[in-house]
């Protein structure tokens, strides 16, 4: 058996050779990686299969620990990959066009100080309404009272589901932002 005296002089030596040839053994790790990339691929996505909230907390604390470095790694990515980014979106938004509807309208309301809280039955409708264009239906997911109204004294609608409504395009294009009739 080892004596612990013997392991804490070998960790010592360890440490030491480590700091001494740095380079070295980054290099020549380095060099392993390249040459076994799928092998080093496949045990990080074993290792991260199996310690996969250990992985995201440490994940997490060192965006926290790094959050200036990160803004930054992040915002030179985004002007980089700016055709990237975009193809992604624009991929997202085919995809699911009631989602990014509902999404889209959620943002105007609120940048018309509405406030509006997630609803599954709007998403719905949106969902509804995707159908019914996929089906050759032009239509439009109305709001009754408008969120801007032309008139400075009419009320201001809110976007809730009960303010929404499912109208063909030409009825919802002419009746414009004046409100139900």
């Amino acid at each position: 058996m080892i004596s612990s005296t013997r392991l804490e002089r070998n960790a010592e030596a360890a440490r030491r050779y480590y700091a001494a040839n740095r380079d070295k053994i980054n290099e020549s790790q380095a060099r392993y990686r390249e040459a076994n990339r799928e092998k080093c691929r496949e045990a990080t996505r074993r290792y991260e299969a199996a310690n996969g909230d250990k992985v995201k907390a440490g994940r997490k604390r060192s965006r926290q620990k790094h959050k200036e470095r990160t803004k930054e790694i992040r915002k030179i990515y985004i002007q980089k990959n700016k055709e990237k980014i975009k193809a992604a979106q624009r991929k997202w938004r085919r995809v699911d066009l009631a989602k990014d509807a509902a999404r889209s309208s959620r943002r105007r309301a609120l940048l018309t100080l509405q406030t509006t809280t997630p609803d599954v039955r709007i998403e719905g409708l949106y969902y509804i309404a995707a159908w019914l264009r996929a089906r050759g239906d032009d239509v439009h997911v109305d709001h009754i009272v408008p969120l801007q109204p032309s008139d400075p004294n009419a009320p201001v609608g809110l976007h809730i589901y009960c303010n929404l409504q499912i109208l063909s395009a030409f009825e919802n294009l002419s009746k414009g932002n004046r409100g139900a009739a």
